[in-house]
């Protein structure tokens, strides 16, 4: 009685096709799950970078406004 391993179950080959044809499905769906669950997470580590990007841009925008009035105030002290 030889075996057929497929992923992480084997079968007797005395097995009925059903068997098989169901365990093929369970298989298939099991890597469709994760496909399905890398594909959700690939989306949310996109949607956070993008977050992440608008935010940094909104903080350099503040700091060059920081730096713009420091430099003015410094110049103004410097010759007023």
């Amino acid at each position: 009685m030889s075996t057929i391993s497929i992923g992480c179950i084997s079968f007797k080959r005395y097995l009925s096709l059903s068997h098989l044809l169901f365990s093929m499905m369970l298989i298939i769906s099991m890597y469709c799950e994760f496909i399905m669950l890398f594909f959700f997470f690939f989306c949310i580590s996109i949607l956070l970078l993008l977050i992440y990007n608008i935010y940094n841009k909104k903080l350099d925008k503040i700091n060059n406004n920081i730096i713009k009035h420091y430099m003015f105030y410094k110049e103004l002290f410097q010759y007023g």
